[in-house]
């Protein structure tokens, strides 16, 4: 695996974005970048950093729902397990079990904002995004379960990768009448444009350090 294989992956994505109908960047893109971090970086740190950085895109907006907090302090929770993975802060073992058990709230908590909002069709996908980041930071799921081939439509939902859930917060479901291909193709435009980029190309101390001031 080399830089170039990363460039070129960047360059078609961005071209697959800009033509297709939807603006959905395809679950094969994003399979790859995550491939390729871990050939080039081995490990999964850099990939979870760029979940991180994605999933806090999503924050302001879920902040400013109100719920109750049980449910409203979950997606922070799981962003700050995230965190503690890349930086090696906890045991892995004992993280993993935390997001396990916040799981159970993953699906309420992101149908209790659609409450919320009054609109039940234009939910925060913030719970998800969060969970699967943390997942990432921990190797979660495993990259075996997945095949260049699969799609958004024949991914079981909560095997979706993180960024496929924070575009949806930006545009709405890929699969619903109301969503918005106009916002996904700039996110997605942002992501592989800029976003995935940034990850694979600055110092990891630099990286790093940025997190740390987060």
């Amino acid at each position: 695996m080399t830089r170039r294989e990363l460039e070129i992956l960047f360059r078609d994505g961005e071209i697959t974005v800009r033509r297709s109908a939807d603006g959905n960047l395809p679950f094969r893109y994003r399979f790859g970048v995550r491939t390729l971090l871990k050939a080039l970086f081995p490990g999964q740190k850099r990939y979870a950093l760029l979940c991180y950085r994605s999933v806090q895109e999503t924050m302001p907006r879920w902040r400013s729902i109100e719920m109750e907090p049980l449910y409203h302090r979950v997606p922070d929770r799981l962003l700050h397990i995230c965190r503690s993975a890349i930086l090696d802060l906890e045991e892995y073992e004992h993280l993993r079990q935390e997001v396990g058990n916040l799981w159970t709230y993953v699906a309420d908590a992101s149908l209790m904002s659609a409450e919320a909002l009054a609109d039940p069709s234009k939910p925060s996908f913030a719970p998800y995004s969060a969970a699967t980041a943390a997942g990432a930071s921990l190797g979660s799921p495993d990259e075996s379960i997945y095949t260049p081939e699969d799609t958004d439509f024949s991914i079981e939902p909560d095997l979706l990768d993180t960024h496929a859930y924070v575009a949806m917060d930006f545009a709405g479901c890929l699969w619903n009448e109301n969503s918005d291909p106009q916002a996904r193709r700039a996110y997605w435009l942002r992501f592989i444009k800029q976003d995935a980029p940034e990850i694979a190309e600055m110092a990891w101390q630099e990286l790093v350090g940025e997190l740390k001031r987060s």
